[in-house]
């Protein structure tokens, strides 16, 4: 028997499922790949932030500028 832990134990007989070496390497294959897939989203969940962190960044410089030539023009031009 190759591959047995407690979730190959049918519930209703308490027996065990006999996996063979090909469902066991889909399996493992499968467990490789959700981890993968948990440490691609952890590491796009961080990028999201710091993409936001940019633009919130941007936006804050953008309103800066603009109050900065509002004064300039202020100063220059009105009278």
């Amino acid at each position: 028997m190759i591959g047995v832990d407690e979730a190959d134990i049918d519930p209703e007989d308490g027996q065990q499922e006999i996996i063979d070496e090909e469902e066991l390497a889909m399996l493992t294959h499968l467990k490789d790949l959700k981890k993968a897939y948990r440490a691609s989203f952890t590491d796009l969940k961080k990028v999201k932030q710091q993409v936001q962190s940019i633009a919130s960044t941007i936006d804050h410089a953008k309103q800066q500028l603009v109050a900065d030539f509002e004064g300039w023009f202020a100063d220059n031009f009105d009278e």
